[in-house]
């Protein structure tokens, strides 16, 4: 990978375009240089040269697949869905490889042009589909669920009932902070532990400090106490939403907070998420095994923004929020605070 490609990936957009610029000098011809230009361009939110850098690698090599499922996904950020679709339909004609992502990104234009018959279609699809992997069909289940659930918001307008939700629902929505408890098992802390994990400071996300934590698939570990937990946990989440609980695999990890150790104030939605509007269905999960020192100055409470709501956790409490709700935490106990947290999407039941 270019030293450009390598910033990227740890979220130094600056030194990544500066980095890919420089290649540029030298190799202004470069295809895989204006690619990756492309690809900066877009995360930093600056869609017409995102789009002019992307045009040009075609240009310079045409028939790319991977170019045509840039430009897929440059397209639908301008909200230009029809060229978007058509991008993502060159890509999948020019390679099987890649052709999970764009039929997903296919199926959102026509999410977004509203066109639910076609999407549904091509989901179930891709659903059918024995190639990919199981991160794959929980995104594409997810995706068809949610467009699934469009389809009878739309159905409901038409025939001219209320289905706007009101403000005060939405206010409630956003306010839903469940609490629970499960007990905590020696055998379930001795497991996590064993897990390979990575200093805080090495992550990209709003996590920093002292500490170390687990990559994002954590139920996707074969233990006894692990997969009982997130057994556990997903029959938790279900019965308190009143929600189909998708699997919580593909989105769950184990954090160590040492002292100095925190999380900035941050939400769990992806960029992804707004494609389907999965958003409407996502929410955070975190179960605390050992909550630390409580008695120091910072103890890591868990501070909730809008409406304003601070927790002080204890041990074995599962907190539920959704993913759209802004939180934060900063703990400085002298002991570590152990927790296990998890993204995942609830759809009402019976949804389809």
């Amino acid at each position: 990978m270019n030293l450009g490609g390598i910033y990227k990936d740890l979220g130094n957009l600056d030194q990544a375009l500066a980095s890919t610029l420089k290649s540029l000098e030298l190799k202004p011809n470069n295809p895989t240089a204006h690619i990756n230009l492309g690809g900066i361009y877009k995360k930093l939110g600056n869609l017409d040269k995102a789009l002019a850098s992307t045009l040009k690698s075609l240009e310079l090599k045409p028939n790319n697949p991977t170019t045509h499922m840039n430009l897929g996904g440059i397209y639908y950020a301008r909200s230009d869905y029809t060229n978007s679709e058509k991008e993502y339909d060159l890509a999948i004609k020019l390679s099987n490889s890649i052709s999970d992502i764009c039929y997903r990104g296919k199926a959102a234009c026509l999410f977004r042009k509203e066109e639910y018959d076609e999407a549904i279609w091509l989901l179930e699809k891709l659903s059918r589909e024995s190639a990919f992997t199981g991160k794959s069909l929980w995104e594409t289940q997810a995706a068809l669920k949610a467009t699934v659930h469009a389809k009878k918001q739309k159905v409901i307008r038409t025939q001219r009932m209320s289905i706007a939700t009101s403000p005060k629902e939405e206010e409630e929505h956003e306010s839903l902070v469940i609490i629970k408890n499960r007990p905590v098992t020696e055998d379930l802390i001795s497991e996590l532990y064993r897990i390979n994990s990575k200093k805080l400071s090495a992550t990209t996300d709003a996590r920093h400090g002292n500490g170390l934590c687990t990559d994002f698939q954590l139920f996707n570990i074969k233990l006894p106490a692990i997969h009982k937990l997130s057994k556990d946990l997903k029959a938790i989440a279900s019965e308190e939403l009143s929600k189909e609980v998708s699997s919580l695999k593909y989105n769950s990890f184990f954090n160590v907070f040492n002292a100095g150790a925190g999380a900035t104030p941050h939400r769990h939605v992806r960029a992804e998420d707004k494609r389907f509007n999965l958003w409407q269905h996502k929410y955070s999960l975190v179960y605390y095994l050992d909550p630390g020192d409580q008695n120091c100055e910072n103890p890591g409470i868990l501070r909730m923004y809008n409406p304003d709501i601070e927790i002080l956790p204890e041990k074995g409490m599962i907190v539920i929020i959704p993913a759209t709700r802004v939180h934060s935490s900063y703990y400085e106990g002298t002991k570590s605070r152990l927790m296990v947290g998890a993204n995942f999407y609830a759809f009402t039941c019976n949804q389809g």
